[in-house]
């Protein structure tokens, strides 16, 4: 027992002499944790319903009929989200700062406004000799997974962060394919670097569709990329109707990455993302957000199910920050977004390419519009048509009507400065309450990795390398 204990210090020890030695920050030393003889978490599972608040949960409760199953989950808490500049963060200052312990700017990701890196919980884990795998609904490049698995002065420099990606996070799931292929391929990179085959000559396996994923002889597979999509992929209100077949859901790529990444003996860092419930509550799609946190939901049964064999696995479910101000009513009514079967984008979609507005909005929520809502759509279409409004335009005038259908209220199209909450189980998941900011998330995860003090102060006990910007 005292050789292990002294081989893990003695590998915490060298890592700490290298981050010391390079260009990256690291928030926390792992000196005072590497002799402790506590439990340690041998795997964090990490699921972030983006930009989803109290009350887009609250909604999604009501609408399955009773709780979600991490509302149910023995620790909870809430915490800020403000950034390095800003009352009101992004998805990549959030990210950041609970995948480095480090405040950012809006934009950044896990780096200083002088363009140091910072060391991200990914790449702890990786440290620690952990796989990791990073799942997203959105683009793969996107600003919640990049935080974590890339550093870049821009959120926007989507090439370069794929090009980190790989040979570095061995599972990766979602949309994006368009940043990986050179544009002979249909792809965007003007560079002519074809990093999918660059994944292949590296051990990964790479697959395009549900069919190809689920097909996969798992206890062959060691490294992954699944790129299902040139984009996004599709919401999960219109993926179970239309993409069934082509794309798999939330649940299926992470019953695959649990599969893949388990295998290691160290453990895994694994993080899970819907995006839609950002996208859909920037455009005020009040069914799109709640039915893709039950989406999330289904995968997080996923990793309890793994947990409760393997009880080493912390499962933690947040929020980066919440998004469109969202409002239960009185009036609120759940079997009407029951009835909801499409996204307000695919409904806009319909009505104009000329499909008649009432028809459509009948057919897909059970609302006949009156002639004044019709008119307003109708005003709102030829604005398209004429180059004189967005397509998203046009979904933020016929939102608010199926809102107002159902009993909600969004303030704004934009993120807010809301608290968000947390769950967590498993292995020091009562540290959970310490978490009073977005950064205090980064020293949760890595006290669950190291083991707990033995101190009540825990990880915040830890040294911080303090950074003075300019």
């Amino acid at each position: 027992m005292r050789s292990k204990v002294f081989r893990r210090s003695l590998i915490l020890i060298l890592i700490i002499a290298v981050v010391s030695a390079s260009s990256t920050i690291l928030a926390s030393t792992y000196i005072q944790m590497s002799l402790q003889g506590y439990a340690r978490a041998r795997s964090i599972i990490m699921f972030l319903p983006d930009g989803a608040g109290f009350s887009h949960i609250i909604a999604a409760r009501l609408v399955k009929g009773q709780p979600l199953l991490f509302e149910e989950f023995p620790y909870r808490g809430f915490f800020t989200t403000f950034s390095l500049d800003a009352i009101v963060t992004d998805s990549a200052a959030a990210a950041s700062a609970f995948a480095t312990g480090f405040k950012v700017k809006n934009r950044m990701l896990s780096t200083t406004p002088d363009g140091r890196s910072l060391k991200t919980i990914l790449e702890v884990a990786k440290d620690l000799g952990k796989s990791v795998g990073l799942i997203t609904t959105s683009e793969v490049v996107d600003a919640s997974p990049a935080a974590l698995g890339a550093h870049a002065k821009s959120r926007d420099m989507y090439n370069e962060i794929a090009e980190q990606y790989i040979g570095k996070v061995d599972v990766i799931l979602g949309g994006g394919r368009r940043y990986f292929l050179p544009k002979l391929l249909g792809g965007v990179r003007d560079d002519g670097k074809n990093l999918v085959e660059l994944a292949k000559k590296l051990g990964y396996e790479y697959v395009e569709n549900r069919e190809e994923l689920l097909s996969l002889d798992l206890s062959k597979v060691d490294k992954l990329l699944g790129l299902f999509e040139w984009e996004d992929l599709p919401y999960e209100i219109d993926r179970v109707r239309e993409y069934y077949a082509e794309v798999p859901s939330l649940a299926e790529m992470t019953a695959v990455a649990i599969e893949i990444l388990s295998k290691d003996p160290d453990g895994f860092f694994l993080f899970v993302e819907t995006e839609v419930t950002d996208e859909a509550a920037h455009d005020n799609d009040i069914a799109s957000v709640v039915y893709d946190l039950l989406a999330l939901e289904k995968a997080v049964r996923v990793a309890l199910d793994f947990a409760e064999k393997n009880p080493d696995t912390l499962i933690i479910v947040l929020a980066d920050h919440e998004t469109g101000g969202l409002t239960i009513t009185s009036k609120f009514d759940a079997n009407k977004i029951r009835f909801i079967k499409a996204s307000v984008g695919y409904m806009t979609d319909l009505i104009v390419k000329g499909k008649n507005i009432t028809e459509v909005l009948l057919d897909y929520t059970g609302i006949v519009p009156t002639m004044d809502e019709v008119s307003r759509i109708e005003k709102a279409v030829n604005d398209y048509l004429q180059g004189k409004l967005t397509f998203r335009g046009v979904i933020r005038v016929i939102s608010p009507i199926i809102n107002k259908y159902v009993g909600v209220i969004f303030a704004s199209t934009e993120h807010s400065a809301e608290p968000v909450p947390i769950f967590a189980k498993g292995p020091n998941a009562e540290l959970v309450k310490n978490v009073k900011d977005n950064t205090d998330v980064f020293h949760f995860m890595l006290t669950a990795y190291l083991g707990k003090p033995s101190t009540p102060l825990m990880t915040w006990s830890i040294i911080r390398i303090t950074t003075s910007y300019k």
